[in-house]
This record gives structure tokens, sequence and C-alpha cells, in this order.
């Protein structure tokens, strides 16, 4: 991953493993839950820093950018945190093998949210 920074690389990272972990230990809705809400405390904690950052270098367009750095972070974040959850729920726990029947409870579950 040579082409995304240091905060893409790190958000994939640890979401990815921090959603596995929890998936192991807590139903699917309370996890799916737990993404929503730390995708929102993330999307405006990145919005705050980056918007600060920008201010410096492009006082006119400070807000421009940092809306499109939180919006490709936010989709590091929550394509991390989905396939963190789909990994725990269907790889490593059937040991790859998934039928038809367990990835649309998977997703069905993720949509009833």
């Amino acid at each position: 991953m040579r082409s995304l920074d240091t905060v893409g690389n790190e958000t994939l990272k640890w979401v990815f493993l921090i959603f596995i972990i929890l998936s192991f230990f807590l139903p699917s809705k309370v996890v799916i839950f737990f993404l929503f809400i730390s995708y929102f405390l993330y999307s405006l904690f990145l919005f705050l820093i980056c918007s600060s950052w920008a201010k410096d270098t492009h006082p006119e367009k400070f807000r421009e950018i940092a809306f499109f750095v939180v919006f490709f972070h936010s989709f590091l974040f929550l394509f991390g945190g989905a396939l963190g959850i789909l990994f725990s729920k269907g790889i490593f726990k059937e040991l790859f093998f998934w039928s038809f029947n367990q990835i649309s409870n998977i997703f069905s579950g993720l949509w009833k949210f």
C-alpha cells in the first residue's frame, strides 16, 4: 500500500483489527452500532484536524480540503470495519467454507440495522 498516506494505512489496519476482535465477542447489531458511532467520531475529529492543518497553507479553501480528506478516509474506515466484520463472521469462524445462506444472513443483518 505505497500509494496510501500514513493516516489511510493506519486507519485501514487498525479499524480492520479492532472490528475483527469486536465481532468475535459481541453480537452483530452491537458491532455495527459501534462501527457507525466510531465512524461519526472519526470523521468529526479528522475534519477538525484537517481544517486546522489546511488553514495554514490554503486559508481560502480549507473546508473543501478537509471535506475531501475526510471523504476518502471515511471510505477507508467503513471498508476496514466492514471487512473486519465479514472476516470474523465468515472466514475465521467457518474456516473458509461459506454457504450462500451465511453470506445472505450477514448482509441482511447489515442492512436491517
